[in-house]
């Protein structure tokens, strides 16, 4: 099909037909709240594609009120009198009438289900305005979100009213006088020449030719078992920048990120995500510095790039609800509240509102590809009926409160039990115990580097003390190397004190070492009663102290709910868990090396399989995207051995590079920059991996969701 484009001065030229699909424009379209708009404003204009084939007006069919996005639609007034009754602008002033001969185009985008941005031929979004009429605006806000209800018994029907106040459209400029009339009906009829709103596409060529479920009934596919896509609700609500979805869609959720172009924002975006202070921070549809693989504060995960990567062969995902308190108390900017298990209550919360919204994208409750599944046998449905099941889980520091106080518990088993019965009923199946910081369940696996000295430091005004880090003991792996070591000043100390430590500052020994920190008595109460209620336990981030107590205490009990899913935890314990009925996601490095003293994945996927001594079926994988923490990098040996486009995913689909916008990503040069480009990022290990790993390998991913499902079936039936 032949396609033009239209120079960024032009008028968009093509328009959307009742079926059409959303374009993608090259520049912003000014970003603020419709009510603003109290004079008549015209659309930004955009470079578009245009098809030259003129969509066909079909027939009608019967509309429902939550299927309606993406529709080209005009609003017939239903009136007793003998005269035109459609929506169109008004001549030569300001606002719509209702009595036009021929109906203005308006193009319906959902913002959740039954709830419209409403566009005019010329871009304008509908919005009510502070004097109770609808007048054209420029962007999305409170004033442009419109109620459309179905009128019973009649076919196409509706009544709209203004979501912000329920103020009905009625009869007169299309504006209800409070008071004086009764809102009016309007039927909805197909149109086309409607304004083309923007969105991202997905950059799939071809669907997937691998099925969902094999002939055996097993799950056909990924788990990426731990993904933070709903976290820019967590730390306070606004320490990132962008969301996954927005009720002014593309525009608003990936919007310039004006709160970290200076001050704190900027400063913990140079410290946590080492970018440069002050520097550029615009968003659609430029995104000349984010998203990238290092930038930890800005949105990775828009919800057409979950797709992609869902396209691609991820048929689960596990949604880890993460918060810290710390660092929502030090950013000031925070509006919400600190305490961590506050913080998982909006995430929760907004996994909900993204199932909508996803629903509204797909023409109406139940018919997303994204599906929440709070039980294994819901997992299955989903993945069977070729969705996306979404999968809850935990992350946090202080759960339920129980953090420690120089070493004394700051809660009690009934807070535990309260906690754990609150958990179960939003779907949560598998938590971690231990997150940054010591608590009162047991010690943390430090941080390597100069983010080891952050999280001490986090430490101490968590709990009232340094991490506790010593020489392991015989036969425990060390836990991640600390960058404050001197056996020198620690010698010094022991002559003056008599003491193998230092009690002022976090000095430790040179070479392997481990923080002490087991598992404590609330800790075994903890991971006794996910036991019984057959919940997973992620042993990632237990120092390693903890882990091996915690996995005594589960062989013991020969229970195989346990977890490693983005490593974060020794190779031997990695090993340990898979031995004893469990599940093992490795972190997605790069194929090869993209940053220095970090491993690459099939160097880790090798060390892995030597750790577990024995022929596994599953691999899975742990993205920690959203996590503040990297994404794959750009591999150093890129140039040389580059990624070739278009790509052929896991489940057979083929892919050329995602669009943001104007950028255009590549794996070569960007990384995994967002994840979308976990598409990429599978094409490219088993590429880069030799014949027989890379069969290997990719057999391993595609029963990874089988092997998860399993796992958490395993735990449920040892509870009974």
């Amino acid at each position: 099909m032949h396609r033009n484009i239209i120079s960024s001065g032009d008028r968009p030229q093509r328009r959307m037909g009742r079926f059409s699909v959303k374009a993608i424009p090259a520049v912003l379209a000014t970003f603020g709240l419709a009510f603003s708009g109290l004079v008549a404003s015209t659309a930004p204009a955009f470079a578009t594609e245009v098809d030259d084939a003129a969509p066909v007006v079909t027939q009608p069919e019967t509309l429902a009120a939550d299927g309606l996005d993406d529709q080209c639609l005009t609003m017939r007034q239903v009136t007793d009198a003998d005269q035109p009754g459609y929506v169109a602008p008004a001549q030569g002033k300001k606002g719509y009438v209702t009595n036009a001969e021929v109906g203005e185009p308006l193009a319906f985008e959902a913002t959740t289900l039954g709830r419209y941005r409403i566009y005019d031929t010329a871009g304008n979004i509908l919005f009510l305005s502070v004097f109770n009429e609808v007048w054209p605006g420029e962007s999305y806000g409170d004033r442009a979100d419109w109620t459309v209800t179905a009128v019973p018994g009649e076919p196409n029907t509706f009544t709209i009213a203004a979501t912000l106040n329920g103020t009905e459209l009625g009869t007169t400029n299309l504006s209800k006088k409070l008071g004086r009339e009764a809102g009016a009906k309007f039927v909805l009829e197909p149109a086309e020449g409607c304004f083309q709103v923007p969105e991202i596409e997905t950059g799939m060529v071809s669907p997937r030719t691998e099925p969902t479920v094999n002939a055996d009934g097993t799950i056909n596919g990924i788990i990426d078992s731990h993904v933070h896509t709903v976290s820019a609700w967590g730390f306070g609500g606004k320490f990132m920048c962008g969301y996954p979805f927005a009720p002014g869609g593309v525009e608003q959720a990936l919007a310039d990120c004006d709160s970290h172009a200076y001050g704190q924002g900027a400063l913990f975006d140079m410290i946590v995500a080492g970018a440069p202070y002050m520097g550029p921070q615009d968003g659609w549809p430029t995104f000349s510095t984010w998203p990238n693989a290092t930038r930890y504060l800005h949105q990775v995960s828009y919800y057409k790039s979950v797709e992609r990567t869902w396209q691609s062969g991820v048929n689960i995902l596990n949604v880890m609800l993460v918060g810290n308190r710390t660092i929502c108390q030090l950013y000031a900017r925070t509006p919400g509240k600190c305490n961590e298990m506050d913080q998982i209550v909006p995430q929760y919360q907004a996994l909900l509102d993204m199932q909508d919204y996803i629903d509204a994208q797909n023409g109406g409750a139940g018919k997303g590809w994204f599906r929440i599944a709070r039980t294994p046998e819901q997992a299955r449905e989903i993945v069977a009926d070729g969705k996306l099941a979404v999968l809850i889980s935990v992350e946090v520091s202080e759960l339920f409160g129980c953090t420690e106080r120089n070493g004394k518990a700051q809660c009690d088993k009934e807070a535990i039990d309260a906690g754990l019965d609150m958990l179960q009923s939003w779907g949560v199946h598998s938590i971690h115990p231990i997150h940054k910081f010591d608590n009162a369940f047991g010690g943390t696996r430090m941080d390597a580097g100069a983010m080891g000295i952050v999280m001490n430091l986090g430490n101490l005004l968590n709990t009232g003390h340094w991490f506790d880090v010593q020489k392991c003991p015989d036969g425990v792996p060390a836990d991640r190397a600390q960058i404050t070591v001197s056996d020198e000043y620690l010698n010094f100390v022991s002559k003056v004190t008599g003491k193998s430590k230092s009690a002022l500052f976090p000095i430790y020994p040179e070479g392997d070492a481990c923080n002490l920190k087991g598992l404590t008595d609330s800790g075994e109460y903890l991971l006794s009663a996910m036991m019984d209620r057959g919940m997973i336990i992620n042993l990632g981030h237990m120092s390693s102290m903890t882990a091996k107590d915690a996995m005594e205490l589960v062989t013991a009990k020969g229970y195989p709910g346990v977890s490693a899913n983005h490593s974060w935890t020794s190779e031997q314990v990695r090993g340990e868990i898979v031995r004893a009925g469990g599940f093992l996601g490795g972190y997605s490095f790069s194929a090869s090396h993209s940053y220095e003293n970090e491993p690459d994945f099939l160097e880790q996927w090798r060390g892995d399989l030597a750790a577990i001594g024995e022929e596994v079926d599953a691999y899975g994988f742990g993205s920690d995207a959203g996590g503040l923490g990297p994404l794959p990098g750009a591999r150093f040996d890129a140039a040389e051995k580059p990624l070739v486009y278009p790509i052929t995913a896991p489940s057979g689909a083929v892919f050329d590079k995602q669009k943001w916008g104007e950028r255009e990503f590549d794996l070569n040069t960007d990384g995994v920059a967002q994840y979308g480009m976990y598409a990429d990022w599978f094409a490219d290990i088993l590429s880069y991996a030799n014949a027989e790993e890379s069969a290997k390998l990719r057999s391993q991913l595609m029963n990874s969701a089988e092997r998860y499902v399993k796992v958490w079936e395993n735990s449920i039936a040892w509870g009974k």
